[in-house]
């Protein structure tokens, strides 16, 4: 298991944040009345606050948005964390979501065409390689009053959604199983039936922190590579000498990959068995086998 939390308090510029990226692209007008544009200057910190902003004005026909993805595409499997507060302008929808391709996503979603202080509508999906299943959900309360703390929990078996740790649902099919990013978005497309909007004035989506534990895929790789340069048949006792040494036999594999720390294979490394200890118990071994002749 992994750990990514960021507290946006302690960032002060994101376009220079280690784990995050700002998307610049433009989606188009398909799903709506409007294309809209991912722009870097919409996305920034304020107040102690990652703010992801939907601009209140048309600029060349597209709608001006934010988005910003983890740089890490390997989460797979966990539970993801983040306790924001929905913008209060209408027209706009906010979202947290894992996506890797068309086949492959999870969205918890606040559709923005409805008045959010008077009942909000919240959208959750998953979609793996077998379909797609998803449900909006009426939430009888102001999502835009206050910080809350959204999540989903991840499994092969199923999705749960919660809103400040109560469960709202849960998807028990179609769930992915590939790695990918984890996604921050806001955007509007003035698709009545969705975003509604754009809106007229600023929208500001506004992210506290986030918290993901999850199992990386990338990490596994490594360090199932490390294993096997563990793995190295035992060297021969007459090839050693006062001037090659066990440790000497092992640096001669690739054991020097500092992208992964110690505490990343901590409680696991230990099914890995290095030449020197095989070595030691055979040694032993022998010892045992005379002593009894």
């Amino acid at each position: 298991m992994d750990a990514l939390v960021v507290p946006f308090n302690t960032t002060s510029n994101i376009a220079k944040n280690t784990h995050f990226a700002i998307q610049s692209y433009i989606h188009s007008s398909q799903a709506g009345n409007y294309p809209y544009e991912f722009i870097p200057k919409n996305v920034f910190i304020e107040d102690d606050h990652l703010a992801l902003r939907v601009q209140g004005k048309i600029s060349d026909g597209k709608v001006l948005c934010g988005e910003l993805h983890t740089k890490s595409t390997d989460f797979l499997y966990g539970t993801f964390r983040s306790v924001v507060k929905f913008p209060a302008v209408d027209g706009t929808c906010a979202a947290m979501f894992y996506w890797s391709d068309d086949t492959q996503e999870i969205d918890i979603e606040v559709i923005g065409y409805k008045n959010k202080s008077e009942k909000g509508e919240i959208y959750v999906v998953t979609r793996g390689q077998s379909g797609k299943s998803y449900e909006r959900l009426n939430v009888p309360s102001d999502l835009t009053s206050k910080y809350q703390e959204i999540r989903f929990d991840w499994t092969p078996q199923k999705v749960d959604f919660y809103i400040d740790g109560t469960r709202i649902y849960t998807i028990a099919d179609h769930i992915p199983s590939i790695p990918g990013p984890i996604i921050l978005q806001h955007w509007s497309s003035g698709d009545p039936y969705w975003s509604g909007g754009p809106p007229t004035q600023e929208a500001l989506f506004l992210v506290k922190n986030v918290e993901f534990y999850f199992n990386s895929t990338d990490r596994l790789k490594t360090f199932n590579k490390r294993c096997e340069v563990a793995r190295i048949d035992p060297c021969p006792i007459g090839s050693l000498n006062k001037s090659q040494t066990i440790e000497d036999q092992l640096q001669a594999g690739d054991t020097s990959d500092s992208s992964v720390n110690d505490h990343s294979v901590s409680g696991e490394i230990n099914n890995c068995y290095p030449t020197g200890l095989m070595i030691n118990i055979t040694l032993s071994f022998l010892f045992w086998l005379v002593y009894l002749v």
